[in-house]
């Protein structure tokens, strides 16, 4: 092939590379599905967003569709709270990451324009984490006492009792 064919071919690539966006916003979305399950599970459970307003009420366990970004690289923040009656209120951070698309995939397809412009911006270079909730109940089984001493039966148990009775 001639070098103007080469060079055709390499411009091309490098426009429709550009123009396609990050890579994580083309095999991703700027949503993420999250599951939040407990131990014991049917639990209430509240998730709040950084500003602390609910965006979800629900049982555990439950899956709920939660944006992944709330700015240019700033990952959306969450909390999950799990409340069951007589267990102990706990409250967990839904963790985020960054996307595996959103690291190598722009080392191939969305290059500079998918890194610094178009997934920083649509949320997609994030990924949310599922999370699991072990509550702790409120009054643990307490185990029997167990005595060390022997133990008294028949007329040396009466008359151990008739010694511990005052005297008028």
């Amino acid at each position: 092939m001639s070098k103007m064919i080469w060079l055709v071919i390499a411009v091309a690539g490098a426009a429709i590379v550009s123009t396609t966006g990050g890579c994580a916003s083309l095999v991703g979305k700027s949503d993420d599905i999250v599951s939040i399950g407990s131990s014991p599970s049917d639990a209430e459970l509240y998730v709040y967003n950084k500003k602390g307003l609910e965006i979800y009420h629900g049982r555990t366990p439950a899956t709920i569709t939660l944006k992944k970004g709330r700015g240019y690289f700033l990952p959306a923040s969450y909390t999950a709270k799990v409340h069951k009656a007589g267990y102990y209120d706990t409250t967990v951070p839904v963790r985020q990451g960054l996307s595996g698309w959103y690291v190598f995939g722009n080392l191939f397809i969305g290059g500079l324009i998918g890194w610094v412009i178009v997934d920083p911006i649509t949320g997609a270079m994030w990924t949310l984490k599922d999370a699991h909730v072990t509550l702790q109940p409120l009054h643990p089984e307490k185990p029997e006492p167990v005595s060390l001493l022997p133990q008294r039966t028949g007329a040396a148990a009466c008359l151990g009792q008739l010694a511990k009775k005052p005297s008028p």
